[in-house]
Parts: structure tokens; C-alpha cells; sequence
């Protein structure tokens, strides 16, 4: 139940490529039917959902079959979050990739801004981690430094800022069915705030931008 980065750089590229065809093709005849701009920003990001979303559920549904069928059967709570949860950051990380999308100026510069991002979210942010807590007092050097409570509470605390990470908290959470779970200073509540505020946020700002540059 970890983190699909496979899936996540197609949801980039996907994203970009769609964004991009639309802009071009499709735009003009959406802005001058009376609908309302909210309307065509969700209905972008729900479609390049499913576009992403139904092959990454069938990817996830043979994974766990495999698992299955090495003896390792996970709890049914655990099933459920691996599935909704991973499909909540693919609508996530489309709506991420909406905001980028509607201003850029060509096809090109949105798939840099899609992979920037995932580098970012999937590699870089794991050096900033190492990086603060090294400028902190943990010592990088030493076996199974990963278990010292202090740089679990700095990845903890820095991974909610990074939807992959909300991702994987919120599996684990739902898998124990229960909010009590602490990580590391971050209660369960928090997490599942976060796995609702962070779509709704980046919908709401790519929105936002859609609105403006249709305005010019």
C-alpha cells in the first residue's frame, strides 16, 4: 500500500496532454454554451479522473490479487482505503495539474510543469526532509536513522504538505479503522482533514486561474 509513482506520472502526462487538446479544440465551443465556468473546470478534472483513475484501479485489483495469491491478505478496511484513497490522489493530483495547465502557453511547458512536479512531490521532496533534519541534529549516517522519533516527527509534519504522503497516512489510518493513531505529533483527525482539504483546495484555485484567464 505504498505510494504508485507509476501511476502518478501518467497522471501527469495524461493531464497535460488533455488540458492541452482542449485549449486548442474544444474551448471556444464549452465558453459559449451557458455553463458555467466551475462546471467546466470540475468536469475536466472528474474526466481526466476516470481516463487515469479506471486503468490505475485495474492495476491496483491485479496487485492485490498477486498479493492475495502470495498468502498476504490484507484487512477488508485495508482494501477499501487502497482503493478510495488512491483514487482521491488521482483527482487530487489532476486538480494540481489543472492549476499549471491553464496558463501555460503550449503543450510543452505543461508536461515540464506536470514532471517538475512530480519530481518534486516524489524525489525531492524526501532530499528537503534529509536536508532539515541534518540542519536539525539528526544523524544521517547512522543505521536505521529513519526510526529516530525526531526525523519521523520532521517527515510527519512536512509530509502533509506533499499529497502522496497524505495518501499514505490516510491508508494506514483507515486500515486500523481508528483516529487514535498519533504519527509522530500528527493526529488521525488531521490527516483525513488533509485528504478532503487538499482536492478541494487545488479545485478551488484551478478554478480560480481558469476564471482569470479566460478574462485575460
Amino acid at each position: 500500500f505504498k505510494q504508485k509513482t507509476a501511476y502518478e506520472i501518467g497522471v501527469r502526462l495524461v493531464g497535460s496532454e488533455m488540458c492541452i487538446r482542449d485549449r486548442s479544440n474544444t474551448l471556444n465551443l464549452m465558453l459559449a454554451r451557458p455553463i458555467n465556468r466551475e462546471s467546466i473546470v470540475l468536469g475536466k478534472a472528474i474526466g481526466l479522473t476516470l481516463v487515469v483513475g479506471i486503468p490505475a484501479f485495474v492495476a491496483q485489483t491485479i496487485g492485490l490479487i498477486l498479493m492475495v495469491n502470495a498468502g498476504d491478505l490484507p484487512t477488508l478496511s485495508g482494501i477499501i482505503a487502497f482503493f478510495v484513497c488512491g483514487q482521491i490522489m488521482i483527482f487530487t493530483m489532476i486538480c494540481f495539474q489543472l492549476c499549471f495547465a491553464v496558463s501555460a502557453k503550449s503543450g510543452t511547458d505543461v508536461v515540464i510543469y506536470g514532471l517538475g512536479m512530480w519530481l518534486l512531490f516524489a524525489v525531492v521532496w524526501n532530499l528537503i526532509i534529509y536536508a532539515i533534519s541534518f540542519v536539525i541534529g539528526v544523524d544521517l549516517t547512522e543505521d536505521n536513522f529513519e526510526n529516530d522519533p525526531l526525523f519521523q516527527s520532521i517527515a510527519s509534519h512536512l509530509g502533509m504538505l506533499n499529497p502522496g504522503y497524505v495518501y499514505q497516512f490516510s491508508v494506514g489510518l483507515l486500515t486500523h479503522r481508528t483516529l487514535v493513531i498519533d504519527l509522530e505529533g500528527i493526529p488521525g483527525w488531521l490527516v483525513l482533514l488533509a485528504l478532503v482539504l487538499w482536492p478541494i483546495t487545488c479545485l478551488r484555485i484551478a478554478t480560480w486561474l481558469f476564471k482569470r484567464e479566460i478574462k485575460g
